[in-house]
């Protein structure tokens, strides 16, 4: 069982990307989906973002098995790209 949305706009990164700070937008901002989506007993799948320049951020929440088993959060991050 999952959810999907495209995100199109993200006052945030709006803001950062302005500032030539798109850097840190993804790598403090974008990340902390992954720990939020295994917060909500989720895993994350995100190819795009508007920060690196894409359409939307597509989000792809998965849940997770009832019995905990996780993977690392790492793992999750490395599924996706923030073009950085």
């Amino acid at each position: 069982m999952g959810r999907s949305l495209n995100m199109v706009r993200c006052p945030v990164a709006d803001y950062l990307g302005k500032h030539a700070a798109a850097d840190l937008c993804a790598g403090s901002w974008c990340n902390l989906d992954y720990a939020l989506a295994e917060m909500w007993g989720a895993r994350l799948q995100r190819s795009s973002t508007l920060v690196a320049g894409a359409d939307c951020c597509d989000f792809r929440f998965h849940a997770l098995p009832a019995s905990g088993g996780q993977a690392p959060a790492a793992a999750h991050r490395a599924t996706s790209s923030f073009g950085g």
